[in-house]
């Protein structure tokens, strides 16, 4: 008879942002196959990067921005026959708004949408609004789909040390701006803003955040040329609207190796880098990557609490 599934959890209490991120790292028995971390409908696998102990799980999570304030977190441990456990996390969660922004569409814009639109192998559309449209519903979900297929598979320990880079640059657009678009007081759309728009100079040399291994370089749809970096363990970087690449997939990167230069390729219609984080496919606020704080009190701390040293 197989021992049913046993999850030991060696984190304290996990404190997480909406639209953040979370570590846990725990202990699970011979019989524990398959483990992962549970958030409503978001799952997160986990990883075993401890070789002379694999029975030391390690999971990255996040807190999506659409999950409602009490959103419990699980941890399941599954064994070969499919028999399940579930243990409740300490996750407490910091709830924060996000800023909503109603922009209205003028004829000046969808027309230059409608150019962005032209050479995407689409049918000629009925209007430069329908142009737009399709850019922001169709365009948007196919790229959601690239990046989705380029970050399904992260190396089995950690690549960086310490807080990441941050790019150059001013923010001109923050981290989950809900925008709803009007066109002659009508509603014609909406979409969310997952990342930071940096507006420096043009052509803004762009260097990777922290170390790690290029998955994607490549045109991604309303992303332009975009550069995808894997850190390990599930997390990721992406750099977006890039005139020019420097990195190619497969490569190995440094911290603060040129990957790029800035540009306004894709759905973009200035010189700036949009830059994203992500835990799998989750976007997560890449302000609490880059601050050394945070990486103590969040990532650091949940080693100390395990009593073993970050794989790298």
């Amino acid at each position: 008879m197989l021992t049913p599934p046993q999850l030991t959890v060696l984190s304290r209490n996990i404190y997480i942002n909406r639209g953040g991120a979370g570590l846990v790292i725990y202990r699970v028995n011979e019989s524990a196959a398959n483990s992962w971390v549970q958030l409503g409908d978001f799952s997160y696998p986990s990883f075993a990067p401890w070789p002379q102990d694999p029975d030391l799980r390690l999971c990255y999570f996040a807190f999506e921005d659409s999950l409602p304030p009490q959103t419990p977190a699980f941890l399941y441990g599954e064994d070969g026959a499919g028999a399940q456990v579930r243990q409740a996390l300490p996750v407490q969660v910091r709830w924060r708004n996000f800023s909503r922004d109603s922009i209205k569409l003028s004829d000046s814009f969808l027309r230059l949408a409608a150019a962005k639109a032209d050479g995407q192998g689409t049918a000629p559309f009925r209007s430069d609004l329908d142009a737009f449209q399709w850019i922001n519903e169709t365009l948007r979900a196919r790229s959601a789909e690239i990046i989705g297929q380029a970050i399904g598979y992260s190396e089995s320990r950690q690549l960086w040390r310490g807080a990441f880079l941050r790019p150059p640059g001013k923010v001109m657009s923050n981290f989950i701006e809900q925008r709803t678009y009007f066109y002659k007081d009508a509603d014609v759309g909406s979409s969310t803003h997952y990342g930071l728009d940096l507006a420096d100079v043009a052509n803004t040399p762009i260097r990777a955040s922290a170390d790690g291994r290029v998955v994607f370089a490549a045109e991604a749809g309303v992303y332009g040329n975009c550069v995808i970096i894997d850190h390990g363990l599930n997390l990721f970087t992406l750099y977006a609207h890039l005139s020019a690449f420097e990195a190619a997939a497969g490569d190995s990167v440094t911290m603060g190796q040129r990957i790029g230069l800035s540009g306004s390729t894709g759905f973009s219609f200035g010189d700036h880098l949009h830059f994203s984080c992500m835990i799998g496919g989750a976007f997560v606020t890449p302000y609490e990557w880059w601050d050394p704080k945070w990486i103590e009190d969040n990532v650091e701390l949940r080693f100390k609490e395990a009593g073993v040293a970050p794989p790298h």
